[in-house]
C-alpha cells in the first residue's frame, strides 16, 4: 500500500472515498491529514489526525499528497503548485468507467460521476458525486464540478471554472475560464472568461 497524507481538513468526504477504493483493492495507507488552520491540529477528522500545517509536507515527502480543496477552483489551483514538486494521488472512485476517458493528475471523481467517450480531465480537476460528462466535453484544469452537474457532449469548460450544484450545461458550450455557473443553472449559450451566469436560462449577474 502507498502512504497518502491528505491536504485539507475541512470536510472528511475523501476518507469515504479512499475507503472504497481500498475496498476494491488495497491501495492507500492514510497518514492523516495537513490543514492552513491551527485551530485543526491536534484534532481527528473521521478517526485520522490533523498533523499540522503545509510546512510538514517535507517530512512526508515520501507519501502520496491528495488535494482535498474545493472551495474555489482559484485556491484549489494555489495549493496545487505550493505541492508541484510532490507526488500527487489521482483518486477515482471504482464504480466509475474511465474506458477511453483521459484524467489528469490529481483530479478526483466522486462516487456516481459518469464519463463518455473521449472526455479529457485536466490537472487537478474535482468531480463530486453523480456528476455527468458526455462524449468529447473537455473539463480544464482545477475546475470543480458540484453534485449532480451534467455536462452535455463537445462541452469545453475552461481552466479556473467553478459549476454550482444541478447545473446542466447544453452540449457544444463553451465556458471561459474562471467562469462561475450558478446552481442549478441552465446555460444555453457560451459564457466569457471571469463571467458569473445565473438562471434557467442562464444570464450574467
Amino acid at each position: 500500500m502507498k502512504d497518502i497524507v491528505i491536504v485539507g481538513a475541512g470536510e472528511g468526504e475523501i476518507v469515504k472515498l479512499i475507503d472504497d477504493i481500498n475496498a476494491e483493492k488495497k491501495e492507500w495507507n492514510i497518514i492523516g491529514f495537513l490543514d492552513a488552520n491551527p485551530e485543526l491540529w491536534g484534532k481527528e477528522l473521521l478517526g485520522y489526525p490533523v498533523l499540522g500545517g503545509d510546512d510538514l509536507a517535507e517530512k512526508y515527502s515520501y507519501a502520496y499528497f491528495a488535494i482535498n480543496v474545493s472551495a474555489t477552483p482559484e485556491i484549489r489551483r494555489r495549493v496545487f503548485q505550493k505541492y508541484k514538486n510532490s507526488k500527487i494521488a489521482t483518486l477515482i472512485h471504482p464504480s466509475v468507467n474511465v474506458d477511453y476517458v483521459e484524467i489528469g493528475e490529481g483530479s478526483v471523481v466522486y462516487q456516481g460521476a459518469v464519463l463518455g467517450e473521449r472526455v479529457r480531465l485536466g490537472v487537478g480537476v474535482f468531480l463530486n458525486y453523480s456528476v455527468t460528462v458526455c462524449h468529447e466535453s473537455v473539463i480544464g484544469s482545477y475546475s470543480i464540478l458540484a453534485p449532480g452537474v451534467i455536462i452535455a457532449g463537445r462541452v469545453n469548460v475552461g481552466e479556473n471554472v467553478f459549476i454550482g450544484l444541478g447545473a446542466h450545461i447544453r452540449d457544444g458550450i463553451k465556458l471561459g475560464n474562471y467562469s462561475v455557473i450558478g446552481m442549478g443553472s441552465v446555460v444555453v449559450k457560451d459564457v466569457p472568461d471571469g463571467v458569473t451566469v445565473v438562471g434557467n436560462p442562464a444570464k450574467p449577474q
